[in-house]
């Protein structure tokens, strides 16, 4: 059935999993990561996913990312399957709709901050100059100074790595960027700063952004937050009025 012109549909997740499944191993050795995991994330929501080591976070975020095959039940970003795709066919997917950001950030130590930022638009093909400028704008509006750009990460402070590495995942302007306990490793303040961050991002640009976390100090920068235990999601929380981020 049609709905009414007055009356307006909601619109479908930017993530979405139903029923996915993931074993490593197996006979005797099999261990089940994932037991049948359903979730969905919305353009402009900043979704936590939470629960104890070892229940299958990272698992589940690896394969919304199109890191990791999953077994079963089904897996979307903005409506495509990273299985369904060939390998040349989920490069271009994550180029245009993804951003991730490893717990171990992954910086390149032979580069600039700038020239870390820079990497994904020179793999997609932009020109260098170009590619340079932009990353340079966005660590601009991250604090970063022309001397800061300049640094190496070993020279940098952990917070100053953590904002290298979210620029990274936001300048090529990705519908859903994927964190892995972007706080972790980060002080109060730090992990704040980053959170303001990641919060700007969605009420900016309506992106779905999708945050592995164990700090209840950032609980309350998220709009849902899906507790996660033994491969399930066991329940999604609607969280209080979110944070609202310090002007830059």
């Amino acid at each position: 059935m049609v709905a009414p012109a007055s009356v307006r549909l909601p619109d479908p997740p930017v993530i979405f999993c139903a029923g996915v499944t993931k074993t490593y191993g197996d006979g005797a050795l099999a261990v089940a990561a994932l037991r049948g995991v359903d979730l969905e994330v919305h353009a402009g929501e900043l979704m936590l996913l939470a629960g104890p080591s070892g229940c299958g976070k990272t698992t589940l975020v690896s394969i919304i990312a199109g890191l990791l095959a999953r077994d079963g039940g089904r897996c979307q970003i903005d409506g495509l399957d990273f299985d369904a795709l060939t390998a040349r066919e989920k490069t271009r997917l994550r180029g245009r709709s993804l951003g991730f950001v490893f717990q171990s950030l992954h910086l390149l130590a032979s580069l600039t901050a700038v020239e870390n930022v820079a990497a994904p638009l020179l793999i997609a093909g932009v020109r260098q100059s170009t590619a340079l400028a932009q990353a340079a704008a966005l660590l601009g509006e991250f604090g970063f100074d022309r001397r800061m750009q300049q640094a190496r990460p070993a020279r940098l402070s952990g917070g100053q790595q953590q904002r290298v590495a979210l620029a990274r995942a936001m300048v090529h302007d990705p519908r859903v960027i994927v964190c892995d306990e972007p706080t972790s490793a980060l002080d109060g303040a730090s992990g704040h700063a980053v959170m303001d961050l990641l919060r700007r991002s969605v009420l900016s640009r309506r992106r779905a952004l999708l945050v592995v976390t164990h700090d209840p100090r950032i609980f309350n920068f998220g709009d849902r937050i899906a507790h996660m235990e033994d491969g399930r999601i066991t329940r999604v929380e609607n969280l209080p009025s979110p944070h609202s981020p310090r002007p830059l």
